[in-house]
């Protein structure tokens, strides 16, 4: 900018020179022509003082406005320069928000750096026009750049974000499971949290559902009290209590189940010396009526006499008259003296044995008399029979009395 001040006063001074030229030159010229008198001489000086006086306030003029014209240069230079240095900062200050902005907006940031380099007297209002005051020349409005319309066209066409709204769902735990927590959204977004271990089973005591004998193992089970799941475990055989054959009859005795509650009297019972009757002529088992009884509650409690219950209220099988049958009976011959079908005993089958030492040799002989009799026979081998109760009671004499009741 320096060199086009210095440019414009030589040309000033030239121009200047020229005029001066030019003027002398003509009164050159006019003083070789003719000789001019006095007065003329006197009129020329005159004129000619007051050309130069002309000539010198004009030369006062042209060097005024040509100052004036070098102040308004370096006025609009000044100000361009200002101009640049407002841009520069503007640019710099973009450029640190494009550092420090995320990426979504990086864009942005570059299309409005390049708007305002393409400016330097404005920046830019919402990259949507430009101007250019250098020399007035410039486009007073100018088109979004490439970049800048396809990002928001993008963003125009692009579906708002989904906030998530979760439902849950507990999953408790059990036995063996563990529990959680389901958290489901609307649009099929899902997570699970809020883990719990198994409980575990709840185990209830052992429970004996068969006692064991000589001829046969026993079983006994205990109950989870929450799933209901039951474990059974296997009672191994008893051993004979002497070389004899069994448990020696030594006087009366209370009647005893043959099945419940009597291995303390006898290694063998009732119910599986009948069992093992039926297994040759290829017949099922006959279970013992208590536990069905006790099946038959747990499906349906209802219906039940008063008199199933014990003092605690909790239901007893060996209360109920099927079973109580046999044990009374059992009790009732051995108090008489001898066995009968009448005074008060129904059961299918009743009997004696006499001379028997041990308690094991008189039940084995009284199951051998019953096969003997057709009568008897056809109670203990019914097919369609499927369970049974069995007691025996001893007399002060020593006789076996054995009651048994098969039911279908």
């Amino acid at each position: 900018m320096k060199k086009k001040i210095i440019f414009s006063s030589i040309l000033l001074a030239t121009v200047i020179a020229l005029v001066i030229a030019m003027v002398l030159a003509v009164s050159a010229c006019s003083s070789s022509e003719t000789a001019p008198t006095n007065a003329q001489i006197e009129n020329s000086s005159e004129n000619t003082v007051d050309n130069n006086t002309s000539l010198e306030s004009s030369f006062d003029n042209s060097a005024e406005s040509k100052i004036s014209e070098k102040s308004n240069i370096e006025s609009s230079i000044n100000s361009n320069v200002s101009s640049d240095s407002q841009n520069s900062k503007v640019e710099n200050s973009k450029k640190e928000n494009q550092t420090s902005s995320k990426p979504a907006e990086a864009s942005k940031s570059s299309n409005t750096t390049t708007n305002s380099n393409s400016s330097n007297s404005k920046i830019p209002s919402n990259n949507s026009s430009s101007s250019s005051s250098n020399g007035g020349s410039g486009s007073s409005s100018s088109k979004p750049s490439g970049g800048n319309s396809s990002s928001s066209s993008s963003s125009s066409s692009s579906k708002p974000s989904h906030s998530h709204s979760y439902s849950s769902k507990t999953v408790k735990a059990t036995c063996t499971s563990g529990g959680y927590t389901v958290h489901t959204c609307s649009c099929g977004a899902s997570y699970t949290d809020s883990y719990t271990d198994a409980t575990g089973h709840r185990w209830s005591d052992w429970k004996t559902v068969k006692k064991a004998t000589t001829s046969s193992e026993g079983r006994k089970q205990r109950t989870c009290s929450s799933c209901g799941k039951t474990e059974s475990k296997t009672i191994a055989k008893v051993q004979g209590s002497s070389t004899s054959g069994g448990h020696r009859i030594t006087g009366a005795r209370k009647a005893v189940y043959s099945y419940r509650g009597m291995d303390s009297f006898s290694s063998v019972n009732l119910v599986d010396l009948i069992n093992a009757e039926r297994a040759k002529e290829g017949l099922g088992k006959l279970e013992w009526t208590a536990d069905l009884l006790q099946q038959d509650y747990n499906e349906d409690p209802e219906g039940w006499s008063k008199s199933c219950f014990d003092s605690k209220g909790k239901f007893d099988p060996y209360r109920v008259a099927e079973v109580k049958e046999p044990l009374q009976g059992a009790q009732k011959m051995a108090d008489m003296g001898f066995a009968t079908h009448g005074e008060g005993v129904g059961c299918s089958c009743v009997g004696e044995s006499r001379g028997a030492s041990t308690i094991e040799e008189a039940l084995r002989r009284q199951i051998k008399a019953y096969m003997e009799s057709p009568s008897h026979r056809a109670s203990l081998m019914n097919a369609g029979s499927h369970r049974v109760t069995a007691a025996y009671a001893i007399d002060s004499n020593g006789t076996v009395y054995t009651a048994i009741l098969v039911g279908g």
